[in-house]
């Protein structure tokens, strides 16, 4: 299997020779409980063989070979955090601001809190009360 991390999906193809992705099997929207990593069974030989298998909140499984074990980690950190812009609610804004504007809750989890202008995350950010900018 052939597994893609983008802004705001996990996507598993099923894998042809040479690394040509075949056809989707799978689409997550990324986000807490997606993906964990690690097996179930109990014995030393499973942790050890399976370190790199990824269960998806669905059933899908996905083996790494032990070898990739930090390809598999990186996907399932990823795919656990949320990264599509959803407008804040009243309850996780920080402090309101004029305009329609406020501070929020980051919802890519990179910085405490991220400026929502009524409309879209803007890219101005905020980390322990340091204002900075964000390329996204």
């Amino acid at each position: 299997r052939i597994v893609l991390v983008t802004d705001g999906y996990v996507y598993v193809f099923r894998d042809y020779p040479f690394h040509i992705p075949g056809a989707r099997l799978a689409m997550y929207e990324r986000g807490p409980g997606l993906v964990r990593i690690g097996s179930d069974r109990p014995g030393w030989f499973s942790r050890v063989i399976r370190r790199g298998q990824l269960t998806f909140s669905d059933g899908t499984i996905v083996y790494h070979a032990p070898i990739w074990i930090r390809r598999a980690q990186y996907i399932a950190g990823e795919g656990n955090v949320r990264t599509l812009p959803v407008a804040p609610s009243s309850q996780s804004a920080a402090v309101a601001g004029a305009g329609g504007g406020q501070w929020a809750a980051d919802p890519t989890g990179r910085h405490h809190h991220r400026w929502w202008d009524g409309q879209a995350w803007t890219h101005h950010v905020s980390t322990n009360g340091v204002l900075g900018t964000d390329p996204m």
